[in-house]
């Protein structure tokens, strides 16, 4: 197994950062800068004496795969597993039988895929759709048999319709405290859905307004090249999800809360920033494994703020000394979760597996300490 990267891995929470991405998909990913190392791998177990040579990628691994077996470079086979970044010309340039295991956030290359089979006869394709992408490599959770979609719980809270905008609105009525809760790239998943209900039941009324009208990312978009970065730019931005922070905002407000702050995790985390930025009145805002943050989005907030980063998050002390020079810099706090994962906390989390639910609960104990002491203390 080369190591391609040359022990320089990206990291869930690099996915997050457009600039790290697109460089890595732009300089480091293709097959042409990984040919001679490629080349290198096939020599030597040649010279080992070996004869017939198959090549397996995971991911991305799986477009160099396709890549070697374009050229005449003497692979008997190629295993493509949960592919990212392929397009359908990729499956006219096969020069020899492929298995293609696919996950359900992968695009269906099936017609694709009959073109290979005539050509080649062995070929076979197999689609997981109980399983998610990533599943058999490292985002796979092997600590049980098999890992299948968890994402049943059963909410106590409703949905509601404010003018276009859906949410998902729980806690207590009477509460003069509210929350915004914005979810990750993911969208209304079971997770997220559950922590809106837990901070409902510690006196809070929680609103988790649909930012992204439905339309959320997979685990597959954030392999193909382009994808993130426009989303970022256009309905992932500040710009675009601003109105839907006002209406929940002002939904909270008309429904007697006087206190109001905000949580955004991963991508939601930077959108958090922003709105502390710029909103007036917020209680407080708290991050959670945040993705995009920079040392400067710290000095700008205009209210306390909670950071949770992961161990996947760059190390954010001296930023976050910006936070604490502020006038309310005694109410800013930052915990790292070193022994967690990017997503724990949100759609990624495994809540099945006691110590990623037992950190989860950390992680909300946090959350809800915080808000209490800043909806306490505020004056709006």
């Amino acid at each position: 197994m080369p190591d391609f990267l040359h022990d320089k891995p990206l990291t869930v929470a690099d996915l997050g950062n457009k600039d790290i991405f697109a460089d890595f998909l732009i300089n480091r990913a293709g097959w042409t800068v990984n040919r001679d190392d490629f080349i290198k791998t096939l020599k030597l177990l040649s010279d080992e004496g070996m004869q017939q040579i198959g090549a397996l990628g995971f991911c991305w691994g799986a477009k160099l795969v396709v890549g070697a077996i374009g050229e005449d470079l003497g692979i008997s086979a190629g295993c493509l597993i949960h592919p990212s970044a392929l397009v359908p010309e990729d499956f006219e340039q096969v020069r020899a039988p492929i298995l293609v295991i696919e996950s359900r956030d992968e695009k269906d290359f099936s017609e694709e895929f009959e073109g290979v089979r005539r050509r080649f006869g062995k070929s076979v394709r197999d689609r997981y759709n109980d399983m998610h992408h990533g599943f058999a490599g490292a985002r796979g959770d092997w600590s049980d048999e098999v890992q299948a979609d968890r994402a049943t719980y059963t909410t106590t809270g409703e949905k509601v319709q404010l003018g276009s905008i859906s949410a998902y609105v729980t806690g207590s009525a009477s509460s003069t405290r509210g929350i915004i809760i914005n979810y990750d790239i993911f969208g209304y998943h079971a997770n997220v859905l559950q922590l809106c209900d837990i901070l409902g039941t510690a006196g809070f009324r929680v609103i988790l307004p649909d930012l992204l009208d439905g339309k959320y990312l997979t685990e597959a978009d954030l392999g193909k090249e382009g994808v993130f970065m426009e989303f970022a730019r256009t309905r992932g931005s500040w710009a675009a999800v601003k109105g839907h922070y006002q209406t929940a905002y002002e939904y909270l407000q008309k429904n007697g809360c006087s206190k109001i702050g905000v949580i955004g995790f991963c991508w939601g985390g930077k959108m958090v920033v922003e709105a502390l930025k710029e909103v007036e009145g917020l209680a407080g805002g708290a991050i959670v494994h945040p993705a995009m943050i920079t040392d400067q989005d710290f000095g700008e907030i205009k209210a306390p703020l909670l950071a949770l980063p992961s161990k996947d998050e760059p190390d954010y002390t001296e930023g976050f000394k910006k936070a604490k020079a502020l006038a309310f810099g005694d109410k800013c706090e930052m915990v790292r979760f070193d022994d967690m994962f990017h997503g724990f906390c949100g759609a990624r989390g495994d809540w099945s597996n006691e110590t990623q639910a037992k950190r989860a609960n950390d992680a909300i104990k946090l959350l809800a300490k915080f808000f209490n002491d800043v909806s306490t203390t505020a004056s709006l």
